[in-house]
């Protein structure tokens, strides 16, 4: 999981690119990019930075075919979370090859949705402390830090309780995802300032590539929560499973 995550990363940020290009000024795209990358990837700034505008600066023309073909190359990383996530509810039949492909797509047009929503109430909230009412501007703060928590915890309930195969219940996956986005968000933290504090010594011992091993890191810490909260649904499921059946013998 964590092995097709990593080289799903680059064809993801491209797609990224190319839509918000169509849309969106250059400069605009790149800030925006750079501000959810620094987000959900805890590693060097300044190594998100260079990669946007690597990717920015070599991206060519922006054509419906280029678009399609990063999008299947960024689905990659979906496709395996569908697959993983399908097996932690022992009652779920593997999906089709071409249901996978369905939900992987759905999945990434979901984290779109929220990505966006959440950017612009950030950018919205920020404004108002900015430009019209700089007074409440720590509470905007807050504000922003708990939008942040939403999003990333309507993702994961919404991934519980759609990807498997089966009948999942609202309870199993809400509990599922707050675990698991509550966990997600202190792992970010953690990791994110033990990296910025020099104590992990990345660069060290592995010299330009220590941004690189931070990186894989952390995809694979990422995996663990995301299956931590798989496997915790189904387990929920199974236990109400069997008080029901317990309670009509």
């Amino acid at each position: 999981m964590a092995f097709c995550a990593f080289f799903s990363l680059f064809p993801l940020l491209l797609f990224f690119i190319a839509l918000g290009t169509l849309f969106l000024e250059e400069e605009q795209v790149y800030r925006e990019v750079v501000s959810v990358l620094s987000e959900a990837i805890p590693i060097s700034r300044r190594l998100i930075e260079d990669n946007v505008q690597q990717a920015l600066d070599t991206r060519g023309p922006v054509t419906a075919l280029g678009v399609l073909g990063t999008l299947w190359s960024g689905s990659g990383l979906f496709r395996i979370v569908v697959v993983n996530v399908n097996r932690a509810w022992p009652e779920a039949a593997p999906r089709s090859y071409l249901s996978r492909h369905g939900v992987a797509l759905a999945m990434l047009g979901m984290l779109l949705l929220l990505v966006l929503l959440s950017t612009v109430a950030v950018s919205v909230l920020n404004f108002l402390s900015t430009e019209t009412i700089p007074s409440v501007s720590p509470l905007v703060t807050a504000v922003v830090t708990v939008v942040s928590l939403l999003t990333t915890f309507a993702f994961f309930v919404l991934v519980y309780r759609w990807v498997p195969n089966t009948g999942v219940r609202w309870s199993s996956a809400a509990v599922a995802g707050a675990v698991a986005g509550a966990a997600w968000r202190l792992a970010a933290d953690t990791f994110g300032w033990y990296v910025r504090s020099g104590i992990a010594g990345y660069e060290v011992v592995y010299g330009s590539l220590g941004a690189i091993v931070a990186l894989l890191f952390w995809i694979y810490l990422s995996s663990l929560i995301v299956l931590f909260g798989a496997y915790l649904g189904g387990a929920l499921d199974a236990r109400r499973d069997v008080e029901e059946r317990a309670a009509t013998d």
